[in-house]
């Protein structure tokens, strides 16, 4: 397989065999995310623009929080309070409707943005792009599909998304056969599980030995939101 700075992540991730791939990537660009922003993005004003304008989500935050560099993340409050600060500040007795809604949308940044979050979000779509490419290019990356154990909901739906735009119409349809199939995998003993609970409620089947699927709605409710990416 031919490997190219970009494709090099891509196959680490693909390379474990346990669970989502798309997630072991995010988890390692979340994790090259936080350490930028803690290290070398402290002294890049245009980087600074941004985390005052959109701020982090709690998760990141708390994420910042651990890497123990306080002082740089008290300089990066400092600055983004100091934001906030200015904002709240205002005039307001002489802002227009177009002020407000400038400064509405500053508020709403604060509440929701997360510069963390946009910085993962870009380079994601890039890799499942890339994932496109090797998957059409390089038949050792099919065989590596193939052989995953599954695909989460959130990141097949992005790589499945991506496969539309970017792939000859022939090779839609294998691909999504290629990746739901092995989806499945994952996805069917976990409904198998969560009928056997569902069914031991039933007095027609009381007695029967319950395992794993005793635990099986709170692993249907990891699978179908983000908390298997954190």
């Amino acid at each position: 397989m031919r490997e190219r700075n970009y494709t090099i992540p891509i196959n680490e991730a693909y390379d474990a065999y346990d669970g989502c791939p798309v997630c072991r990537l995010y988890r390692k660009l979340e994790e090259d995310s936080v350490g930028y922003v803690m290290g070398a993005a402290m002294m890049e004003p245009d980087v600074r623009i941004e985390t005052n304008r959109l701020g982090f989500c709690t998760k990141h935050f708390i994420q910042m929080q651990a890497v123990q560099k306080k002082l740089s993340l008290a300089l990066i409050l400092e600055s983004y309070l100091g934001e906030l600060k200015d904002t709240y500040g205002q005039d307001f007795s002489k802002a227009g409707k177009r002020e407000f809604s400038e400064i509405a949308n500053k508020v709403a940044l604060a509440a929701d943005g997360c510069f963390v979050c946009q910085q993962i979000e870009m380079r994601l779509e890039q890799c499942c792009s890339n994932i496109v490419y090797l998957w059409e290019s390089e038949p050792e990356f099919r065989a590596k599909t193939e052989k995953q154990t599954g695909f989460c909901p959130t990141h097949l739906a992005k790589l499945l998304a991506c496969a539309q735009k970017e792939l000859p119409k022939k090779l839609v349809a294998p691909f999504f056969a290629a990746h739901c199939e092995v989806a499945l995998k994952e996805l069917t003993p976990l409904y198998d599980d969560v009928s056997k609970f569902c069914k031991s409620f039933d007095h027609r089947y009381a007695g029967v030995a319950m395992g794993e699927e005793r635990k099986a709605v709170e692993r249907a409710i990891a699978y179908l939101t983000d908390d298997q990416r954190k």
